[in-house]
């Protein structure tokens, strides 16, 4: 009986990269000590609807073909119950096996092609499976909303994906603002999850806008870098000046370089006597106004929150 000898994952990833360099099918097989037919058979195996080799769809279907052979044991049962083990307690549900698709934005990066100031959400698939052109539901807008080019990236390339798994990190087209960090992405069901942490802000700033010639490109800047999670935005209330909050000097200078080399907008920074923020709740929007003594500031965003900053102490 003639025993095969699957390739490894490392293998399939140098076919992968063999063939986006444009090398040929013999080159690759040599550089992984592997017989020509191999490659062209694994090539031909596991191939995408769009026609390109698919090194993670190749891995899966061998890993799926090595548990159905009677006495190989694995260990990617227990690595899916542990994930989803963890995935109930962060979402406060039990700890059955979970079928459904669901995802978190967990990053946004703007700016990903300057030529159309386009963002891309990172979203991590938490259980189920990720389908292209498939309607899902996006909870905080409570809507269907479907996506005909998601992408994954390898270093400085990427590729169009037709499906992903549970621990996949999916990119979404991001133009029009339509994620915010910790969104989520269901098929269906109403979640919210509860495990990314935000810091308050404590230092404060005004921005101002150094070229007027700039003016929309510097809005579209704070735009974008706002919601990637570099720091927050505040409107005063009367005078309609933004400020800036940052937990620390650094994030100011990194926002005043993306501006200038990204979106070729030039800021400054003007100093402002506070200190702290912390968020108001309330059903009665006249009630928010109470806190407008004692030289506290405050800003109101909706109906039932407002920002309320405290000025610096004098140090006697």
């Amino acid at each position: 009986m003639i025993r095969y000898k699957q390739l490894t994952s490392e293998q399939r990833y140098a076919i992968f990269i063999g063939l986006q360099e444009g090398k040929s099918k013999r080159s690759i097989a040599q550089s992984i000590g592997v017989s020509p037919s191999t490659v062209c058979r694994e090539i031909t195996r596991n191939k995408t609807k769009h026609g390109k080799y698919s090194r993670r769809i190749a891995h899966e279907m061998a890993m799926e073909r090595k548990e159905r052979v009677p006495g190989n044991k694995t260990t990617a049962e227990w690595i899916k119950r542990i994930f989803i083990i963890w995935w109930s307690h962060s979402c406060g549900r039990s700890g059955k096996i979970e079928e459904n698709f669901t995802c978190f934005v967990f990053k946004i990066h703007a700016n990903m092609d300057p030529n159309h100031r386009s963002c891309i959400a990172f979203v991590k698939v938490c259980s189920g499976k990720f389908e292209c052109n498939v309607n899902y539901l996006h909870v905080r807008f409570n809507r269907m909303m479907k996506f005909s080019a998601p992408t994954a990236f390898m270093a400085q390339k990427k590729e169009v994906l037709d499906e992903a798994y549970a621990g996949d990190i999916v990119g979404l087209p991001d133009n029009g603002g339509t994620f915010k960090i910790g969104d989520m992405l269901t098929s269906g069901e109403e979640l919210h999850f509860k495990g990314l942490p935000g810091f308050s802000p404590e230092m404060f700033k005004y921005i101002e806008n150094a070229d007027p010639m700039k003016s929309k490109q510097l809005n579209k800047g704070i735009e974008q870098l706002m919601d990637e999670g570099v720091a927050q935005l505040f409107t005063h209330q009367f005078n309609g000046r933004r400020i800036i909050g940052t937990v620390g000097q650094l994030q100011f200078e990194v926002i005043q370089y993306r501006l200038l080399h990204e979106y070729n907008a030039q800021c400054r920074w003007e100093p402002i006597n506070l200190y702290k923020a912390c968020r108001i709740e309330s059903d009665d929007r006249d009630q928010l106004k109470i806190s407008n003594v004692e030289n506290i500031n405050t800003w109101l965003t909706t109906s039932r929150i407002g920002m309320s900053f405290w000025p610096n102490r004098a140090i006697s």
